[in-house]
């Protein structure tokens, strides 16, 4: 994996979506399907729901 001040714009946004997405699933709020549309779905509802995921998160950090 390159270094984050190596990558493109592109590549950046990838990463990012990609943490994203394991963050979720490691809060429980993502279950993959293999349905990258609605995993999309889950991404854009997640945007929405970040406050809630933060709690999610910090309590899971905690733990």
């Amino acid at each position: 994996m390159k270094d984050r001040n190596e990558m493109t714009e592109a590549e950046e946004m990838e990463w990012i979506k990609d943490f994203k997405r394991e963050v979720l699933k490691f809060c429980g709020h993502l279950e993959t399907s293999g349905d990258p549309a609605w995993e999309e779905e889950w991404m854009k509802q997640a945007e929405e729901d970040k406050e809630e995921l933060w709690e999610k998160i910090s309590s899971k950090i905690r733990e």
